[in-house]
C-alpha cells in the first residue's frame, strides 16, 4: 500500500510519468485534460490511494470492556490501607486504587474510570512494595560478604493477609468482567 501512495506523489510531480498517465488515460476513455481537469486529475491521484491506505486503519479492535469496582474485606473488616490490589486475567493486569469509602476500583485518567476487556479476573491482595537497598547498603552487604536480603520481608511478615491472596496463581478469589460497571463484594477470610 505505500508503494501506492509513493507512485501517487512521484506521479503528481514527474512531468514525464504525468504525460504517460494522461495518454493512458486520454486513450482508454477518450478523454481530454487540460487546466482544471488536470489539476484535479493529479490531486486524486494522491488524495484517492491516500484514502484506501487510511481505510483499513483504527486505533483499536472494539474488545468489549468495562469498570470494576471491588469492595473487599478480611473477616469482616475494611483492607489495611497500605495494601496493594489488583487483578489478573490472560495477561491483562491492572492495578486497583483505594477509594474514599475503602472500595477499590479501577484507575481514573482525566476523571474517567479505565475500563479493562470483559473476562474472569483473579484478585490479589498484596503488601506494599518497599523500596529495593540503596547503593550504600548493597556495598555493605557485599563487603561483608552477605547476601541481600529481601526489603519486602519485614512487610510480609507484619501484613496481616494471609499469602494466598497474595499471587494470581494462589489466590482463590474471582470476579467476572462484563460490559459497563461491575461491582463485587469479596470477604477474604483468614
Amino acid at each position: 500500500m505505500d508503494d501506492l501512495i509513493l507512485a501517487s506523489i512521484v506521479c503528481f510531480f514527474d512531468p514525464s510519468l504525468q504525460r504517460f498517465q494522461f495518454y493512458f488515460l486520454r486513450t482508454l476513455f477518450n478523454f481530454e485534460f487540460q487546466g482544471f481537469t488536470a489539476m484535479l486529475f493529479r490531486a486524486c491521484l494522491i488524495v484517492l490511494p491516500m484514502l484506501v491506505a487510511f481505510a483499513g486503519c483504527s486505533s483499536e479492535p472494539d474488545v468489549p470492556s468495562g469498570t470494576l469496582t471491588l469492595k473487599l474485606s478480611f473477616d469482616g473488616q475494611p483492607l489495611p490501607e497500605e495494601s496493594t490490589v489488583f487483578v489478573e486475567a490472560s495477561g491483562t493486569v491492572a492495578t486497583l486504587e483505594r477509594q474514599g469509602d475503602g472500595s477499590y476500583q479501577t484507575a481514573k485518567v482525566g476523571g474517567k474510570q479505565q475500563e479493562i476487556p470483559v473476562g474472569e479476573y483473579r484478585v490479589c491482595v498484596a503488601p506494599p512494595e518497599v523500596p529495593d537497598l540503596t547503593p550504600e547498603e548493597k556495598a555493605k552487604y557485599m563487603s561483608e560478604g552477605k547476601p541481600f536480603p529481601d526489603p519486602n520481608a519485614e512487610a510480609k511478615a507484619k501484613f496481616p493477609i494471609p499469602e494466598q491472596y497474595h499471587s494470581s496463581g494462589t489466590t482463590p478469589l474471582r470476579v467476572k468482567v462484563e460490559k459497563g460497571s461491575n461491582q463485587h463484594d469479596l470477604d477474604l477470610k483468614s
